[in-house]
């Protein structure tokens, strides 16, 4: 069975604990796509379940286990157009990117669309990096990693920065908490990852990724882990 995709974005999310910015931050994207598909995990507390409800055009509940991927596919899994465009519950869509989804999503382009991330903790926009999350659908692309999600394609897939495209982080200070601990809490997967070194990216990324985790703990570890992302590192950039 094959789904025939419509034209249009669908944009997806996987949410907890994302009371106080999913109003906004749904609000900001309704322009520009076309449907929202819209996971709630079930642990979540405040308003969450009942504003996604309200701007989901598909929404469903989750049982946490530990594993990113697995509910992003499940998100991904239920999108009917020909893109699409993973956010959190806290990144809201800069209103100059409109343009852009509007024209620029084309057949002769890019498969996947690096997007542009700002952090607002200092009051001014602050770039802190860039990250593949707008994709077409029909190129077979999946979630790895149970934590620290990337993506899987083929060789064949073309991947473009598109500056164009921005989110910006507004996460409030006792959600940051809840994600940190959790994202602590499943660290010895990272190093399980790094160990195995048979996920896209190789096992450098793993190893760096889990260096941060011990780095923000504050956990000696770190260090021994950065040492071996840049062995495991085959591109010296």
């Amino acid at each position: 069975f094959t789904m025939v995709l419509r034209d249009g974005v669908s944009r997806g999310l996987m949410v907890w604990e994302e009371g106080r910015t999913l109003d906004g931050v749904l609000r900001s994207f309704r322009p520009s796509v076309d449907e929202i598909i819209i996971g709630v995990d079930r642990r979540s507390r405040d308003e969450t379940a009942r504003i996604a409800r309200k701007w989901a055009d598909i929404y469903f509940e989750f049982e946490w286990q530990d594993h990113f991927s697995n509910v992003r596919n499940m998100v991904l899994d239920r999108a009917g157009c020909k893109w699409f465009f993973q956010t959190d519950g806290h990144e809201f869509l800069s209103p100059s990117s409109l343009p852009f989804l509007a024209s620029h999503l084309k057949e002769d382009g890019p498969d996947v669309h690096c997007v542009s991330h700002y952090s607002w903790e200092y009051g001014e926009p602050v770039r802190l990096f860039s990250t593949p999350r707008l994709f077409r659908m029909d190129r077979g692309i999946r979630y790895v990693r149970a934590v620290h999600n990337t993506l899987q394609h083929g060789p064949e897939v073309r991947v473009g920065i598109a500056p164009a495209l921005a989110l910006h982080h507004h996460q409030p200070l006792q959600r940051a908490v809840l994600r940190g601990a959790q994202k602590q809490a499943m660290a010895p997967q990272l190093k399980v990852q790094a160990v195995r070194g048979n996920l896209p990216g190789g096992a450098g990324y793993d190893w760096y990724a889990y260096g941060l985790e011990r780095a923000s703990a504050g956990v000696r570890e770190a260090e021994q882990a950065f040492r071996r992302a840049a062995e495991e590192t085959k591109d010296p950039d």
